[in-house]
């Protein structure tokens, strides 16, 4: 056998290993050497040498980075890019807070969308000029109502002397009212009860056990033993002036009632009659209720020390109650929204936070502040007084005021008859029905009498029904006063339908320009007017320019148009 030719396999195996490795580059871009074998031998190929591009090594770099021209580029550009990132930031911000914001209609309650009609027990038991209970909740319906107020329904010897908070007035048992309560929840209705507090009547159970100091009743109500043994313990006087102190011959001491001497003042102080109206409330929700509107909420605390009270600056009648500032007796915020707070609670608790929980009173902007800092959330709040006084000398300017004081806070309320006088019996038919028209698309609920709901059968209906849209529940209010006696304001909300309504105040017939009101349009159209409105001058038509608008001496006026942003 033939020896193997271990050179031939030395060069093969020589070959293929440099041909691996067989190409080198310089980092600095040195030309391409190739290493070859040839017989054993190692050679460079240089036949085919040629100029190779390639990066920058390291000390070119390095002359280019420290270079001040790149420096200063470097650096503009770096805090270019900063200021254009800060930019975009501050643009996109200002975007979300110019865009109009979008509004869940869940967020207004059902106590914003309809007025309130209080009734009154005669109306719960079907006697209401023999219309029945079915037919008064039918006409409430077409009129859009859907809330009642039952006031004066309690156990009572006379209005507003309540013997027993739990029971009912001997004109309506039990039975008439779940069948009311149920015939208004048939038609989507809801009922809240109204009556005062912090007094009952000198019959009620209650008082007569405390006069006999039988517990738990003896500190449910104010007592205090006289001053010099026979005279009123201090200078606190009744709002129908006079003593708020009444001897008690049996109990040997003076009883406070800042109302009539046959109202005692509760004891509020007394932790036993703060759960006593706890249960109450519970109990009348639990029976149907849907939530409350309390009244003589100011006078629930007094002085425990029984301080006289200070004259008012100037000469000071000593039994006239405006002749003092009553700040032992009333308007006690600190204490007070204690005993609210727990009221409050207990309904917010039994109807997950779905009742109603208001005031039947005026509501100063001082205890509004209080209750919003404690998170007490108070209901309709009203500051209508100026509204449940008018009478027809009311100026547009007055409205104004008032209604702007009014809705700068929470939802309000507009009490308009309150509890003197009747709206009605103060201005007449027509003037208020067109008061009342006004104020249906204010911002608010308004709180109305059953003729105030029924009176006008047109124009309400047409207005209350626009209640429900975004417009009214979400839209700006904007309040203007035309050629000095016409009250205006517009409702308006991007994207929907805006409303435009005018009251001329005074006995002449005006027209009247709203260009400078803050929305444009060519056109309104005409949606309802008040009965006492004049259709019949020159310059109305269904379709009205903006420059000129007709209107009627103690008329309301209601026109819809589409904004032009």
């Amino acid at each position: 056998m033939g020896k193997p030719d271990v050179t031939n396999q030395s060069d093969d195996e020589a070959k293929e290993k440099m041909l691996d490795d067989g190409k080198l580059t310089s980092a600095c871009g040195t030309p391409e050497v190739i290493f070859m074998s040839e017989n054993g031998k190692t050679k460079i190929n240089d036949e085919n040498l040629s100029q190779v591009l390639s990066g920058m090594c390291k000390e070119e770099l390095m002359s280019y980075a420290n270079n001040s021209f790149w420096i200063k580029l470097r650096w503009l550009l770096f805090i270019g890019f900063w200021i254009l990132w800060f930019a975009m930031l501050a643009g996109a911000a200002l975007i979300i807070i110019g865009a109009p914001k979008c509004t869940s209609t869940s967020t207004k309650k059902w106590w914003a969308k309809s007025p309130i009609v209080q009734l009154e027990p005669l109306n719960i038991i079907g006697k209401n000029n023999g219309i029945s209970i079915e037919a008064l909740l039918d006409n409430l319906k077409k009129q859009n109502i859907d809330i009642i107020s039952l006031s004066s329904i309690l156990s009572e010897t006379s209005k507003n002397h309540v013997t027993d908070f739990n029971s009912l007035n001997s004109n309506i048992t039990i039975k008439d009212l779940a069948y009311f309560i149920d015939a208004a929840k048939n038609r989507s209705q809801k009922v809240i009860m109204e009556f005062d507090i912090n007094y009952s009547s000198i019959n009620h159970s209650w008082f007569v056990n405390s006069i006999e100091r039988i517990e738990p009743y003896t500190n449910y109500y104010i007592w205090s033993d006289g001053k010099n043994g026979t005279e009123p313990p201090n200078n606190w006087l009744s709002i129908k002036n006079g003593s708020a102190w009444e001897w008690n011959d049996k109990r040997k001491q003076y009883y406070l009632h800042q109302f009539e001497k046959t109202q005692p003042e509760l004891n509020f102080s007394n932790p036993l009659v703060v759960d006593e109206f706890t249960k109450t409330l519970i109990n009348w929700i639990k029976f149907g209720f849907n939530g409350f509107r309390l009244g003589g909420t100011q006078y629930l605390t007094e002085d425990p020390n029984k301080r006289d009270e200070i004259p008012i600056r100037g000469p000071a009648r000593s039994q006239m109650y405006e002749s003092f500032n009553h700040v032992h007796t009333k308007d006690r915020h600190a204490d007070n929204i204690l005993i609210i707070a727990k009221l409050r609670n207990a309904v917010e608790n039994i109807t997950n936070n779905e009742g109603l929980f208001a005031f039947k009173d005026d509501t100063g902007d001082d205890a509004i502040a209080i209750f919003d800092d404690n998170k007490v959330k108070i209901n309709l709040p009203q500051r209508s007084n100026f509204i449940s006084t008018i009478d027809n000398e009311i100026t547009a300017e007055t409205l104004q005021k008032g209604i702007i004081r009014a809705t700068n806070g929470e939802w309000p309320g507009w009490n308009f008859n309150g509890d003197g006088a009747s709206l009605r019996s103060r201005l007449g038919d027509s003037t208020a029905d067109s008061l009342i028209l006004m104020s249906l698309l204010l911002p608010g609920t308004p709180i109305l009498k059953l003729n105030d709901c029924l009176n006008d059968t047109s124009a309400f209906p047409k207005v209350t029904a626009k209640r429900n849209e975004d417009t009214f529940l979400y839209g700006g209010f904007k309040p203007a006063i035309i050629n000095g006696t016409v009250f205006t304001y517009i409702r308006i909300k991007s994207g929907h339908p805006g409303y435009l309504i005018a009251y001329q105040s005074s006995d002449n017939q005006v027209d009247i320009d709203v260009t400078s009101m803050p929305f444009k349009t060519s056109e309104l159209t005409v949606l309802a007017h008040s009965r006492n409105y004049n259709r019949n001058v020159t310059s109305f038509a269904e379709k009205m320019s903006p420059k000129k608008i007709p209107i009627s001496p103690k008329s309301t006026l209601i026109l819809s148009f589409i904004n032009g942003d």
